[in-house]
């Protein structure tokens, strides 16, 4: 599946297809999947796979419930911006974590302060895109992560 797919997928888990928790549960096993396609190539050309802190993961799955559950995403910024902090390379038994720029993760963060008072499904779309963007625009050991 191509990432076009994958963000397709993402943006229909919305409240009318199930439970916060079946919502949540797709929404984050299809965003590591999707950003887990994504990779570094080293200074030898070697394609190197991007993968997730699985305890991030599951933090993340938690606080978006309770924030779907109770219509507040006051911190859905820091919590996504956490969450996506925790993908990583290993190379050479190394781990090398995901990187953004101060004027990339600003930007996330004010495009996530505008979902305060909205409710999940006016939000998911908007919040997908500002994830894909910044995740993008990421580096690991100075390597731009690439597109699978």
């Amino acid at each position: 599946m191509d990432n076009i797919e994958s963000i397709k997928n993402i943006k229909a888990c919305k409240t009318i297809h199930g439970s916060s928790q079946i919502i949540i549960e797709k929404f984050t096993n299809n965003i590591i999947h999707l950003f887990q396609s994504f990779y570094i190539k080293d200074s030898n050309n070697n394609k190197n796979s991007i993968v997730v802190d699985w305890g991030k993961s599951t933090e993340c799955k938690i606080n978006l419930g309770f924030m779907i559950d109770n219509k507040d995403f006051t911190y859905i910024g820091a919590t996504i911006l956490r969450f996506l902090q925790s993908f990583f390379c290993l190379i050479a038994l190394y781990k090398f974590s995901i990187n953004f720029s101060k004027e990339n993760i600003d930007i996330f963060l004010r495009a996530c302060e505008k979902f305060k008072g909205l409710d999940w499904d006016d939000i998911v779309d908007d919040l997908i895109d500002a994830m894909y963007v910044l995740f993008s625009s990421g580096k690991i050991m100075n390597n731009i992560v690439l597109k699978g």
